[in-house]
């Protein structure tokens, strides 16, 4: 099958594999999302044969990933036919996620999460930053159509840790390009950890282009004026991936090695531009006073980004629960997250 030829004519079988060569996550386990008919709470949880099976299944007594019974269904192309038809072959509603952390501390893409009203502009700004520095990244409208995802897809899996050190940099570029923003609609990346905490998967995102939230406008890849592509599938044939030969300049044969990258992006023999993440904090306007940003530093105690997608070794629902116990295992990079203190202290 070449994904290149792939569009909204194509056979199922095609649109099926297309999917699943992006959205790759764990493939032994997917998360289910349900809607309680008492209570109107909805959510997702693994999909497993034995849910509330009786003398089998003791939730919420015993969480999933501890219960010594589960069953649990693997991501299949029938689990992914399912997902964007809107049914399963019962009938009922069926929304599927993806847990991005592999069992490795690897995953396969990093999405980043923007909510609030103001998110169409500070995704798109993020978006921008991607693009400068020839990144392959994508947006796509969420599921309520109140937020949007930014994607980066890879062609191998690569540490969680390393890939959300490079979405930390993108952040950071975009408040040094655009403070104006603030990027106060930022929530979190997608891996939400580094590592896959115990007991547990990690959190989940919503897998796109589900029936119902489609037929809306939502759930779907949208340009920079945040309107849906016309062809769905013909626009994700056209993604590329994130390489580890994966070259920023354009052109030229690509080189991936620690020294030919600083902060994630590439730089030319002989360039003199400073790195970024050691430049003095400028004042800011909005990002002063952005909360958001200054949470952020927090939560991504990451360190500089050596080499974007150089070899690492790997140490070792729409949103799930926030992360207990994965923080990053990376020392503190005491400049960047000194320098949003400074313009915390600047704002007080």
């Amino acid at each position: 099958m070449d994904e290149d030829l792939v569009s909204h004519t194509s056979s199922a079988r095609a649109k099926i594999a297309l999917f699943r060569s992006l959205f790759r996550g764990r493939q032994d386990v997917y998360p289910r999302r349900f809607e309680s008919r008492k209570t109107g709470r909805s959510g997702y949880a693994p999909a497993c044969a034995n849910e509330w099976v009786r003398g089998v299944c003791e939730k919420p007594r015993i969480k999933c990933a501890e219960c010594a019974h589960q069953r649990f269904f693997p991501v299949t192309d029938d689990v992914i036919r399912w997902h964007l038809s809107g049914r399963d072959p019962a009938g009922q509603p069926f929304v599927a996620g993806v847990y991005p952390l592999f069992q490795d501390d690897t995953c396969g893409f990093l999405a980043a999460d923007f909510d609030k009203a103001d998110w169409g502009a500070d995704a798109t700004a993020f978006l921008d930053t991607c693009r400068g520095l020839h990144l392959p990244a994508v947006l796509e409208r969420s599921r309520s159509g109140r937020g949007g995802h930014v994607w980066l897809f890879f062609e191998d899996a690569i540490p969680a840790a390393l890939a959300r050190r490079v979405g930390a940099h993108l952040l950071t570029e975009t408040m040094e390009r655009r403070p104006d923003i603030g990027l106060d609609s930022y929530d979190r990346f997608f891996p939400n950890q580094d590592t896959l905490p115990h007991g547990g998967f990690g959190n989940l995102i919503a897998l796109p282009l589900q029936k119902g939230p489609r037929e809306q406008g939502h759930s779907v890849f949208i340009d920079d004026h945040l309107e849906p592509w016309a062809d769905q599938w013909a626009f994700l044939a056209s993604i590329r991936k994130l390489g580890r030969a994966h070259s920023v300049t354009g052109g030229r044969p690509p080189e991936l090695t620690r020294h030919s990258f600083r902060s994630g992006v590439r730089r030319d023999r002989g360039e003199t531009q400073r790195d970024k993440w050691h430049e003095s904090a400028p004042r800011r306007t909005r990002a002063d006073r952005s909360g958001r940003a200054m949470r952020f530093a927090h939560r991504h105690r990451t360190a500089p980004t050596p080499c974007l997608l150089a070899k690492t070794p790997s140490h070792g629902e729409e949103r799930g629960p926030r992360p207990g116990g994965g923080e990053s295992d990376h020392p503190t990079c005491s400049t960047t997250v000194g320098r949003l203190n400074r313009l915390k202290s600047h704002s007080d």
